[in-house]
């Protein structure tokens, strides 16, 4: 049996004891003992056994026993009791467990499990009770028999959440905890890791013994140090690929699912992510990384490679989405897009394309129309930060004024009628007005010269197509493939009104970009 005494209790650890951690009883043998190590107690337990042999695996079985019986230290250098295993008769029935599930979370249970550091017991359980929950740091609803994450609101200042030896199938419910450093979900019965990619905060995830069998859905916790997966069900051992994106992971286990079984697979993962110093518990020396790498060394070239190009692609991507947001606030939203969506829902252009050299002059028109549009967006960007920055500025002076006095109704209220009366208002109103006018004004230019562009273009292509008619009577214009088009070549009116349809209908699209610009 192993001496607990060996194990620091500065934070959370977890001591897994081994196979021939066997009791005197030849028929119980240990297969698992999780145990929680917290400053100055061992917090839960976890025990799992085989009754008979081996292939008797009974059900899964939390127990949650007393500080008294795993001892306690009253100082730092006074060693911990060992744990021996519970008697036959100390293991709770399958019946008592089901009387004791929960399946959801209730305001009276979330209060039981928040953790106070100091105090009496009585203390304890009357700051649980009337303590902010904005105030609250750590909850544990360990072996509660909760079927889902739910009802976890106002918990502002929350770091620690434990929720492990439950039922819960799903990660749900918690992006809206991005303060938490530590969540553990272990012994549960999740398939897929979801719903965490708003805590970015995360430095500690534990999903060991689950029924994981892919490991995506970490990609934004770039702070995490310390992952646990082990006892799930990944079975290819490309599926930590997708673990090298972290890279402050210095702590992985994954012992326990059939990855583990294959004779490469310590070797793999030490090579394939990279920085690890724990794997399964055991430490990862330079030797062991040298080794490793040189073992993948053609394959890890290429994975690079490919790495680097995907690095490209997300930098792209990103800038591109900052860039929309800008577009969208500065409402620009699909003004470098107009051109071609002309086009597109142009019904005569795909007939007077197919004409050699009616439209020759759309390339000096796209030209124009792109350099006028580079103007409007530099224009209304920098419209855009003014807005933001009279926003901030009143906001600012709002608040000092407001902090001043206590925030009441009726206090506020005089405060905003002496700003009226200081014509700070007046000020930030005026400001912003004219700023509003001006990018109005500026998006009805735009809008003109577009369609300016548009008119001599029209009456580019209709002088071109007269000269390009007579080159087809006289057979010296080149081949026309396209049975609509020779029609329009023989036929000056038909021409003619084709032209004009295909003007109206840019046009048309101009006035409704028009209109939503400026009701914006």
């Amino acid at each position: 049996m192993h001496d607990l005494a060996s194990f620091t209790s500065n934070g959370p650890t977890s001591l897994a004891l081994p196979l021939d951690a066997a009791c005197s009883n030849p028929d119980k043998m240990w297969i698992g003992c999780h145990v929680r190590i917290l400053p100055y107690q061992i917090l839960l337990v976890r025990f799992n056994w085989v009754l008979g042999d081996e292939r008797a695996l009974v059900e899964d079985i939390g127990l949650c026993l007393p500080i008294a019986q795993l001892g306690r230290r009253s100082d730092r250098n006074e060693p911990l009791k060992s744990v021996h295993p519970p008697s036959r008769s100390a293991h709770p029935r399958k019946a008592d467990l089901d009387a004791m599930a929960v399946t959801a979370i209730s305001t009276d249970l979330l209060r039981s499990c928040i953790q106070v550091d100091w105090g009496s017991s009585e203390k304890f359980e009357e700051r649980k009770r009337t303590m902010s929950l904005k105030s609250v740091k750590s909850l544990v609803f360990s072996f509660k028999g909760l079927r889902a994450i739910d009802f976890l609101v106002g918990l502002e200042s929350l770091t620690k959440l434990y929720l492990d030896n439950n039922n819960i199938s799903k990660i749900e419910n918690i992006s809206h905890l991005p303060t938490l450093t530590l969540l553990d979900l272990s012994f549960n019965k999740i398939q897929k890791i979801e719903g965490l990619e708003a805590l970015t905060n995360l430095e500690d995830l534990s999903l060991y013994n689950n029924q994981i069998e892919k490991t995506s859905g970490l990609e934004t916790l770039q702070n995490l140090n310390s992952l646990s997966l082990g006892k799930n069900f990944l079975k290819s051992l490309d599926s930590v690929l997708s673990l090298r994106r972290l890279k402050c992971l210095r702590v992985l286990t994954l012992e326990g699912n059939p990855i583990s079984k294959d004779p490469e697979y310590r070797n793999y993962v030490i090579a394939h992510v990279e920085d690890l110093k724990y794997l399964d518990h055991r430490f990862v020396d330079t030797s062991c990384v040298t080794a490793a790498r040189e073992q993948y060394q053609d394959e890890m070239l290429e994975i690079k490679h490919k790495e680097a190009e995907e690095e490209v692609m997300i930098k792209v991507a990103t800038e591109k989405a900052r860039e929309q947001e800008a577009f969208k606030e500065a409402n620009l939203v699909g003004v470098d897009t107009m051109f071609d969506v002309m086009l597109d829902e142009d019904p005569e252009y795909h007939k007077l394309k197919e004409i050699p050299g009616l439209l020759n002059s759309l390339q000096e028109y796209r030209q124009k129309y792109f350099t006028a549009t580079e103007e409007l967006k530099s224009i209304m960007l920098s419209q855009l930060a003014k807005k933001m920055e009279e926003v901030k500025s009143w906001s600012a002076a709002v608040t000092i004024l407001l902090d001043e006095r206590d925030k009441k109704a009726r206090e506020m209220t005089i405060q905003l009628k002496k700003l009226n009366k200081e014509g700070m208002w007046s000020a930030f109103d005026s400001n912003y007005s004219a700023i509003t006018e001006y990018s109005k004004q500026q998006f009805q230019n735009y809008f003109g010269t577009i369609r300016m562009l548009d008119n001599n273009f029209t009456e580019t292509v209709a002088a071109e197509s007269t000269v390009l008619m007579e080159q087809f009577a006289m057979n010296e214009l080149a081949d026309v493939e396209l049975e609509e088009a020779r029609m329009l070549l023989q036929d000056k009116d038909a021409m003619l009104n084709s032209i004009q349809a295909s003007h109206d209908a840019r046009i048309l699209k101009i006035d409704s970009m028009v209109g939503i610009s400026l009701d914006h």
